[in-house]
């Protein structure tokens, strides 16, 4: 989606093949984003006004297509609703068709706590109890000052649940609705009965 807003006279699949050949310049993986509020228009206008899943899946395996066939796999896939119930839907759907890439999971606009962490818990406990997913984000609205809760949160959730957690940092991300940059929380967590790798974690995202 931001792919088309940037540059609307040039083709998606350009901009794609431009970032993927940098990022094997400079030895760097990517993240396909897509997010509920930010997909192509094009997209939208194939399926019906309700159905907001399809078109974020057929714009994500179309991206991962394309970085395919360009020859570069370092890539996790992301797709995000503020409704946990589409977030488990799509990256279920996902997941089940394109098995051997890995899924980046979060709810988008989550809110404020205790609710965000509710709703997040809900996605996160279904998808990852079932193998899908191999790093997640908690986004909550707070300050940046108070942008370690989300690591605590995700840490808790997984505790929970009974989940283990492989590694864990806090990265500089973009916000949204400020230009200063803030701080999220990334962790690449596996399930404690998980004897093996998942199918989909085959791919290296950092040498």
């Amino acid at each position: 989606g931001h792919l088309y807003h940037h540059e609307r006279s040039r083709p998606w699949q350009d901009k794609v093949k431009y970032i993927a050949d940098l990022c094997a310049q400079h030895d760097c993986a990517i993240r396909v984003g897509v997010n509920c509020g930010s997909v192509d228009p094009a997209k939208l206008e194939k399926f019906d006004h309700d159905d907001s899943i399809s078109p974020m899946l057929e714009s994500a395996w179309e991206h991962c297509e394309l970085l395919d066939s360009l020859g570069f796999t370092r890539y996790v896939v992301s797709l995000k609703d503020s409704d946990p119930k589409k977030v488990i839907e799509v990256n279920r759907r996902f997941a089940e068709q394109r098995p051997d890439v890995p899924l980046h999971l979060g709810v988008t606009e989550a809110g404020l706590p205790p609710d965000g962490i509710i709703k997040t818990r809900i996605a996160f406990e279904q998808l990852i109890s079932k193998g899908i997913g191999d790093t997640l984000r908690v986004s909550l609205t707070v300050p940046n000052s108070r942008k370690s809760e989300e690591i605590e949160a995700g840490r808790k959730i997984l505790d929970e649940s009974g989940l283990a957690i492989q590694s864990a940092s806090s990265i500089a991300a973009s916000s949204i609705s400020a230009s200063a940059p803030s701080t999220s929380s990334v962790a690449r967590v596996v399930p404690e009965s998980r004897t093996k790798p998942s199918s989909n974690s085959h791919r290296t995202l950092r040498k």
